[in-house]
């Protein structure tokens, strides 16, 4: 090997990511050619939108959600839906030995107080997200 050439520099994205990546960009490049030629900024979006979508992914803003309220929504739904015909009071009763730890092991007094606590604190959550306002639709 001659000294006076450069070393030719390894990829440094595998070559079998790089090879489905040209792929799929080329494919998009000739379905979209009229699109892109169009508008010259949508591919910094569809670029943006490429970045976006693939992992690591930024961590959502404020505290993490306490994953004792994630399970009893969750918990909830599922007995909502296997069995519409119980009551609120009924289906959350058949929550709080699932979702809260060490149920059977408190006593009335420290199960009422978390009971309490986790109905509080999905309260919250359900206030936290935004209200969908549905589309109304126009009278012709």
């Amino acid at each position: 090997m001659d000294a006076t050439k450069a070393k030719r520099r390894t990829p440094s994205i595998p070559r079998e990511l790089r090879k489905e990546v040209v792929e799929r960009i080329r494919s998009i490049g000739r379905r979209y050619r009229a699109a892109f030629a169009a508008d010259r900024e949508l591919k910094v979006r569809v670029l943006t939108l490429t970045r976006a979508l693939l992992p690591p992914r930024p961590r959502r803003r404020g505290r993490p959600h306490n994953p004792i309220v994630t399970a009893a929504i969750a918990l909830y739904g599922k007995f909502q839906r296997k069995s519409p015909e119980e009551s609120p009071r009924q289906l959350w009763s058949r929550v709080y030995p699932l979702a809260i730890p060490q149920w059977e092991s408190m006593s009335e007094l420290e199960r009422r107080h978390a009971r309490d606590e986790l109905r509080e604190r999905i309260a919250w959550r359900r206030r936290k997200r935004p209200r969908k306002i549905p589309a109304e639709i126009p009278v012709s």
